[in-house]
């Protein structure tokens, strides 16, 4: 599997646009053999999928959607040993703090047939491979500018036959050239207002979009957002913690909180400012509100 990977690579180097038709080439059993996992996965995801927290994704998640997401999160598990995808030291919470975070993404966010969707620096697939899946009739394009790990996504597409999925090699601000999308996506890419000076021209223009007045930004990061937000000029969102979102089902430290815009309040009570580890922000807005530095 060393010497495939190796040829993968060098076939990237010398042409990046042909990579991808080399490794669909590839027979599947010369990708399977390097898939000797140690499991060390499989407890977190029994315990979520089997627990209390699967009333939060009954209506959400079919059986066979959990079947793709137990066999993704296998495939990452197993690939992270080769290409580093997950930190080394929190590969063994790949469940708790990255696959969930992902899904929860889907109890704020109904996405209708045909939209498009981008999730810019997608990595291993974060949060765009479990978004494809609970949305097979949705278009998800999967954007990296490190070739080596979009390796690993066009293996879990076509083991898990994801036909709604475009993987592309470049960056966000050349892609923009041509192409727009009805919701952006991202997971802790940078900080928000770095984010949205290179993203924003990807979002389509509202009468552009499938839903105009509906499209937007989902970015999934810890942290101080309020900071972050007040950086970035954007003055219309919603914050929802993970924690809160999966009915606390996560067993971390981590701290989250559903949160609103600090302008309002809670039942009159202001909600504090502050780090949280694990959130998701929503932003409605065309690309026309987004702050962009020179």
């Amino acid at each position: 599997m060393s010497l495939l990977l190796l040829l993968v690579l060098l076939m990237m180097l010398v042409n990046i646009n042909s990579f991808h038709t080399f490794m669909n080439r590839i027979p599947r059993q010369y990708l399977t053999c390097a898939y000797a996992s140690e499991r060390g996965w499989e407890p977190d995801f029994a315990r979520f999928k089997e627990g209390d927290a699967s009333k939060v994704f009954k209506d959400l998640v079919s059986a066979p959607q959990w079947l793709q997401i137990e066999e993704m999160t296998a495939r990452l598990y197993d690939w992270n040993s080769k290409i580093n995808l997950v930190s080394r030291k929190d590969i063994d919470n790949l469940v708790e703090s990255h696959v969930i975070p992902c899904m929860s993404i889907a109890c704020v966010q109904t996405f209708q047939k045909g939209e498009r969707i981008i999730d810019i620096g997608t990595g291993g697939g974060l949060p765009g491979l479990p978004m494809a899946i609970l949305n097979p009739e949705v278009e998800f394009t999967l954007i990296d500018s490190v070739g080596k790990k979009l390796i690993v996504v066009e293996d879990i597409c076509r083991s898990l036959k994801l036909n709604n999925v475009k993987v592309v090699h470049d960056r966000a601000e050349n892609h923009a050239k041509g192409n727009s999308y009805d919701f952006l996506m991202g997971r802790a890419v940078s900080n928000l207002p770095h984010f949205l000076t290179f993203s924003c021209d990807l979002m389509a223009e509202q009468g552009e979009a499938q839903r105009p007045g509906s499209s937007g930004l989902l970015y999934l990061k810890g942290g101080d957002f309020f900071d972050e937000i007040d950086s970035s000029g954007v003055t219309e969102y919603k914050l929802e913690g993970v924690q809160a979102l999966t009915q606390q089902s996560i067993i971390s430290d981590k701290v989250s909180t559903r949160l609103i815009p600090p302008s309002l309040s809670v039942n009159g009570t202001q909600l504090d400012r502050g780090r949280y580890s694990q959130a998701i922000f929503t932003y409605f807005a065309s690309k026309k509100y987004f702050l962009k530095t020179p």
